[in-house]
């Protein structure tokens, strides 16, 4: 009888190692192929207004759209004339952050995408912003004539006097890209900390892979 009842508990030993092997496995297989980041579906990330339409790596934030009446100064005969354009923007953030800005009329896209250099410094105020580099290229994107710009910059967040433990400093990373589809101009961009930028820019192939205008 007490042989028995040792068989009957060995095979219940081996029954609940057989199952916490393949619970293993299976949580194993769901960490390795639904990392954060991977579009898997797109449904649930996918932004499409006006035209435009990309999708979000899943695990990543699609934020809302936002309308903002901006002015453009443009000098015509001597004389500076200031348009109104409105534009619209949407962001994909995640370990790094996607956007994209679109005008519903086209604007001169040298002379925009060459302004976001300060932008840049505007942004991270008030901390201190050096612009490392801003390299600015013809390249093509969608079919598109575009012009590319390659940049990184570093932010000293202890510099305005708001950490009190000192100098910190962070670089950041990106790129942006400017060109115009269906009388309209848009300009994309990815960023990301320096450190975390190997494993963003699979992430940033993915959502221009998605990219559609009409």
């Amino acid at each position: 009888c007490l042989i028995m009842q040792g068989k009957s508990v060995l095979m219940l030993l081996v029954i609940v190692l057989v199952i916490i092997i393949f619970l293993g496995f299976a949580f194993l297989g769901g960490y390795l192929y639904n990392v954060p980041g991977t579009i898997i579906d797109q449904t649930d990330s996918q932004f499409s207004s006006d035209g435009i339409s990309f999708a979000c790596p899943s695990g990543w934030t699609l934020s809302q759209q936002k309308d903002v009446n901006n002015p453009h100064p443009e000098e015509m005969n001597g004389e500076l004339k200031m348009n109104y354009f409105v534009e619209h923007s949407v962001s994909c953030i995640g370990s790094g952050t996607f956007h994209v800005l679109w005008l519903d009329s086209p604007i001169d896209i040298n002379k925009r995408i060459g302004e976001s250099s300060q932008e840049l410094i505007r942004n991270a105020l008030p901390y201190n912003v050096r612009v490392n580099k801003f390299e600015q290229t013809k390249t093509s994107f969608y079919d598109k004539n575009a012009i590319n710009v390659d940049y990184s910059f570093t932010i000293d967040f202890g510099s305005s006097g708001v950490e009190p433990a000192g100098p910190i400093k962070t670089k950041y990373v990106g790129e942006r890209i400017g060109f115009n589809c269906d009388n309209r101009s848009i300009i994309i961009s990815a960023s990301s900390t320096y450190s975390s930028s190997t494993v963003n820019k699979q992430f940033f192939d993915q959502i221009k892979n998605t990219f559609y205008c009409t």
